[in-house]
């Protein structure tokens, strides 16, 4: 099968549709962006072609018209990525954004008074736009805050999934991924079912297999208050799961729109709609998820200064007090390997924060839970 890479909109490769790359690449168009408009792209692409790729965030504002190209046309752009080539942090151009484009209308302002070098009209050259003022220096979205703002923008993600952050730990937790609970689904769908006999269906029970499954909730749907139904997926399969009466009331507080969320539930047909989905039991967040099934966290090191390790597993344990699960230390140095089993008074609370404080430590190059 052709592996086919559709790659990030950008400001000086994108045209108006998506267009062939170089091998098996696609381009992803600009008029595919939301808040961008076709007058906008019109003229990016026309300046582009006519005086050559921009150089910087600024060029681009001293070059379009920014009449055209708006603010909102700005913000979507830097947003789904289009900028990253010239500047990738795209915090940064956001919170530089109104003071650029004030620089570049007076820029305009200024050659239209003919405020230009004096030797220009002797000596022609290329126009210099170098930025006056810096970029502000500021961290950046987060990771999973970029996915989500592409995901406003473009109306997917594009450059990763929020799932993959947390991916190994669901992995470890769960029974079932969602490609794995959808396999589970007959293969004969359901006999059609007679006017006569159609309430006699629906009062059977549900029956399913049971599974737990970890995933981002993409969809709700709160239905009068007594049932929900929710889209659950990973990289590349979602499913529904619905949940009723005294489910729906134990879970309602925690059914949140881009959550990552651990169902427990049954698969199987859904007696009133025949569609395959999970038929939901108990939510849980990804702490309370690998608190109630995490028994063993291991911890990988290579560090030499015991001394270190060991003030580091103390604060550890000071932090997040004792649990149920066991501590197993795995000590690599020269190729070799050496595995040691903590005693039951040393057993620790798991939780994704605890996971996500040890991979900090400077003593700890890995983290294992089961």
């Amino acid at each position: 099968s052709m592996n086919i890479i559709v790659e990030k909109p950008n400001i000086n490769s994108s045209y108006f549709n998506f267009q062939a790359g170089t091998g098996l690449s696609i381009i992803y168009g600009l008029g595919a962006i939301k808040g961008v408009g076709h007058a906008a792209i019109d003229n990016i692409i026309a300046e582009r072609e006519k005086n050559g790729q921009y150089t910087s965030f600024y060029d681009f504002c001293v070059r379009v018209d920014l009449q055209k190209v708006n603010k909102r046309s700005l913000e979507a752009l830097i947003l789904s990525g289009s900028f990253d080539e010239l500047h990738n942090n795209r915090q940064s151009l956001m919170q530089g954004m109104e003071d650029m484009t004030k620089a570049a209308a007076k820029k305009k302002l200024d050659n239209e008074a003919g405020q230009y070098d004096l030797f220009a009209s002797i000596t022609p050259q290329k126009e210099n736009n170098e930025m006056p003022i810096p970029l502000p220096d500021c961290v950046d979205f987060s990771a999973n805050e970029r996915l989500f703002l592409e995901r406003d923008m473009l109306g997917h993600f594009m450059t990763g999934h929020p799932i993959k952050s947390v991916n190994q730990w669901l992995q470890a937790i769960t029974s079932h991924s969602v490609i794995r609970v959808l396999e589970l689904k007959p293969e004969e769908e359901p006999a059609s079912k007679s006017q006569d006999d159609d309430n006699d269906y629906k009062k059977k029970s549900f029956q399913g297999t049971p599974v737990i499954v970890g995933g981002l909730v993409t969809s709700l749907r709160i239905r009068n208050e007594k049932s929900a139904s929710l889209v659950i997926a990973d990289e590349n399969s979602e499913i529904e799961t619905s949940f009723f009466f005294d489910s729906f009331f134990e879970n309602r507080e925690k059914m949140l729109k881009d959550e990552i969320l651990v169902i427990e539930g049954e698969a199987g047909i859904d007696n009133f709609t025949s569609k395959f989905i999970i038929r939901g039991k108990q939510i849980l967040t990804l702490n309370e998820a690998i608190a109630t099934y995490c028994t063993k966290i291991g911890f990988t090191t290579a560090s030499t200064d015991y001394q270190q390790f060991s003030e580091q597993l103390k604060a550890l344990f000071s932090e997040f007090g004792t649990g149920k699960a066991r501590i197993y230390i795995h000590h690599e140095q020269d190729g070799i390997i050496s595995n040691l089993k903590l005693g039951n008074k040393h057993k620790i609370r798991p939780s994704y924060d605890l996971i996500q404080k040890a991979q900090k430590l400077s003593s700890i190059n890995k983290v294992i839970i089961k």
